[in-house]
Parts: C-alpha cells; structure tokens; sequence
C-alpha cells in the first residue's frame, strides 16, 4: 500500500543501474569497434558518459530525499 503513494524509488534505482549498464556498454563498444582512436577521444568518451551518470546520481538522490 505504502509503495504506491511514495514515488517508487527502487524502480527509480532500478531505471538508474540500467541507465549506467547501458552507457558503459556503448563505452565498450565505441572503444572496442575503433582502433583508430586515439586515447585521448577514448577518455573524453567515457567522461561524456561519466557525466551521464553523475547527473542521474544527482536525480536518484534529489528522489530519494523528496520521497
């Protein structure tokens, strides 16, 4: 009862592991499929999708605390 007058933060968690999942996997793959990048462009990859997840990081916790 309890869980559907709250927003449902584990579904929110839930949505957030996939989220992170899915953007280290096309990190992997963006590498793996290029061997003409340099290691510099791999780098600035993986900080793109860093920031990706810090920013649903923010979003989790901003629900977790309005919950």
């Amino acid at each position: 009862q309890t869980e559907k007058t709250q927003p449902s933060a584990r579904n929110c968690k839930l949505w957030t592991i996939q989220l992170v999942k899915k953007a280290m996997k096309i990190a992997a793959e963006e590498s793996r499929s290029s061997h003409i990048h340099t290691t510099i462009n791999q780098i600035h990859i993986l900080h793109s999708h860093l920031g990706i997840y810090y920013l649903v990081l923010f979003v989790d916790f901003y629900f977790f605390l309005t919950s």
